[in-house]
């Protein structure tokens, strides 16, 4: 059997006739979308750089190093007419529309990432090896000629050249593949969950904004409250300490002796044996504990792993997280997790507490 592959042909654009040449190919018809996609040097358009566009259709695929290229990028993305489609088109809209002002046209953008998740959200969506299993076996054989070379040189994303063969090659390669899963992924939702795709196109554009905005940190109240819980925290284990002879409000060994001695019957275990002292064994305690001192011990324990959980996993993040304008671009994941339910990180606001 051919390989879908076989025919393909990639260029690095690193003159003028290259990028005429690209041009005149970008104009010519085709029977999917114009596929783009960017590499750049780490995840977050606000903290790190552009490097490369690429764009592509079943066949061919041009690199553009942007540094020196961006106008011509920029000009292919802002007068074509077409559709276009992309693999997590979220990412790459917002590298662009920071680095170089293009306004996405989500009305004509498709995105392959999000037709894989609705086809099948239990396998792996990352292009490479979603390309693998359902394009061509070999879709994945770049990666390794490219991760070998950085390893070798002590490169990452923002130091391999940009003219390194497995570098460019591996690059182009992506608008290549998201074409190919389009034409496959495509005809496979319209036919069955087409309603549900135009609805998560929809937040794709609704997020993209989201994390295009991003929150503003009030920087005086967040470090008001790690005050806050600092105080807390210390109050707290200086009362646990004096009373109970508990030093760590971890130490499952130290709260199991504290509680036995106050009388109350260790009720709740691992499987392997250990007394179990978590959030929802520590509630039982406070609202059904053996007696008032039970209760309050309980209580209190809760307090101080709510007053050292807060700055640690969420308001240290909101001030080492924030950007030079002092916004926190929290990264949205719009069908993160195998249910299609949103994810958030960097930092994980929806674990936040109400309070």
């Amino acid at each position: 059997m051919t390989s879908p592959l076989a025919d393909v042909q990639l260029k690095l654009c690193e003159n003028i006739d290259d990028i005429a040449e690209m041009k005149r190919w970008v104009g010519e018809r085709r029977t999917t979308p114009l596929a783009f996609d960017t590499e750049s040097e780490g995840l977050s358009p606000h903290k790190h750089k552009l490097r490369l566009v690429q764009f592509g259709d079943l066949h061919r695929g041009y690199v553009i190093p942007w540094e020196r290229w961006s106008g011509a990028a920029l000009e292919i993305l802002n007068t074509y007419e077409g559709e276009f489609v992309a693999h997590n088109s979220v990412f790459d809209a917002r590298f662009l529309d920071v680095h170089g002002g293009w306004k996405v046209p989500w009305t004509r953008l498709h995105d392959t990432l999000t037709l894989a998740r609705i086809d099948d959200p239990s396998r792996s969506n990352g292009l490479k090896p979603l390309s693998q299993s359902l394009v061509d076996r070999r879709a994945t054989a770049g990666e390794k000629a490219l991760h070998s070379g950085m390893t070798d040189n002590h490169w990452d994303w923002g130091s391999v050249p940009i003219d390194y063969p497995p570098y460019w090659i591996y690059s182009g390669l992506d608008g290549v593949l998201t074409s190919h899963l389009y034409q496959y992924l495509r005809p496979r939702v319209e036919a069955t969950a087409s309603g549900p795709y135009d609805l998560e196109r929809a937040a794709n554009r609704i997020c993209s904004n989201m994390m295009l905005h991003g929150l503003m940190v009030d920087v005086p109240y967040v470090e008001a409250a790690i005050a806050k819980y600092e105080k807390v925290s210390a109050d707290v284990r200086g009362w646990l300490k004096s009373r109970h002879s508990v030093t760590s409000p971890a130490s499952s060994g130290q709260l199991r002796r504290a509680f036995e001695k106050l009388g109350q019957e260790i009720l709740f275990w691992t499987d392997k044996g250990q007394p179990q002292f978590t959030k929802a064994t520590l509630g039982f305690y406070k609202t059904s504990g053996q007696n008032a001192a039970v209760q309050q011990l309980a209580e209190y324990l809760l307090h101080v792993r709510k007053a050292d959980k807060m700055p640690r996993d969420y308001l240290h993040k909101f001030l080492d997280m924030r950007d030079s304008d002092g916004m926190l671009r929290m990264s949205i994941n719009v069908m993160g997790a195998i249910t299609s339910r949103m994810s958030v990180s960097e930092p994980p606001l929806q674990q936040l507490s109400r309070d």
